[in-house]
């Protein structure tokens, strides 16, 4: 009898050798699967985005370089400057800036993002040059730079590829207007009035949000005029980020882009991305 009870595994010992492999090899994976999106939903998003006036120099400093060569590059290209605003509220500790500009002999839009985020390690900034054509149909071609793959729900009429910190930014311009001189077809473009170009912009924030809503990724919470993350929304985007799913993602778009370059001959410029 006392022979059968010493060898058993006493209960101590198997719970604090759970606990040191939890700690050892599962602690990581169950911070960034489980807790992290646990912790993330429920954060809102302001559901009335409030823009103010600015100019270019009130971009932050650390972003002004970039942002000033991409808008010579848009003025030299035949843009005009429809917008540079700031919205303080779209979440919390959180500075979006974006400058809107307009071609309409070619009939397309640009939209520099620079977003500001406050963190306990200090500011971190992201800049995003986006060019969209927009069709009468609700279709449309976007190019961007974003070297970020897109978490949220998107507009099953879009038709986008990212071309991740591409320099000179001259071209993404190039590939957009190859990609919209191929794809275009018989559709009609479509361009915001120079001073509706913002609220055009806004609108398009709005749609999207009620897509995110539409998918069980937010909820409306209307007394506090904000979106919330449900937990659905909290897990599929936070994994969206991590392996295997990021990576997925990023093989997607970069067959894609390489096919684009070589319809036009610009893969010499492009040199792939790590993840």
């Amino acid at each position: 009898m006392i022979l059968a009870v010493t060898n058993r595994p006493p209960m101590l010992w198997s719970i604090i050798f759970a606990a040191v492999f939890v700690v050892l090899f599962g602690y990581r994976p169950l911070r960034l699967y489980i807790i992290g999106p646990l912790r993330s939903r429920g954060s809102p998003v302001k559901a009335d985005l409030t823009f103010a006036d600015i100019s270019l120099d009130d971009f932050p400093e650390t972003a002004k370089e970039r942002v000033n060569a991409i808008a010579q590059m848009l003025a030299s290209a035949g843009f005009s400057a429809a917008s540079h605003a700031r919205c303080n509220n779209h979440q919390p500790n959180t500075e979006l800036f974006q400058s809107i500009w307009l071609s309409p002999a070619e009939q397309m839009i640009a939209i520099v993002h620079v977003v500001r985020i406050q963190s306990p390690r200090g500011p971190q900034i992201t800049t995003v040059c986006q060019l969209a054509s927009e069709f009468d149909d609700g279709t449309s071609i976007i190019t961007s730079d974003s070297i970020h793959r897109p978490v949220l729900v998107p507009d099953p009429k879009m038709d986008l590829v990212d071309w991740p910190g591409v320099k000179p930014p001259n071209l993404l311009l190039q590939l957009h207007r190859a990609r919209v001189a191929r794809l275009k077809d018989a559709r009609r473009a479509v361009l915001p009035e120079p001073g509706a170009a913002l609220a055009h912009v806004i609108e398009d924030n709005r749609k999207s949000m009620h897509r995110q809503v539409a998918a069980g990724y937010y909820w409306h919470d209307a007394p506090n005029y904000v979106y919330r993350t449900t937990l659905k929304g909290a897990c599929l985007m936070r994994w969206r980020m991590l392996r295997p799913w990021k990576e997925i993602a990023y093989s997607r778009n970069e067959r894609r882009l390489r096919a684009e370059l070589e319809v036009i001959g610009l893969q010499r410029w492009h040199r792939g991305m790590s993840t």
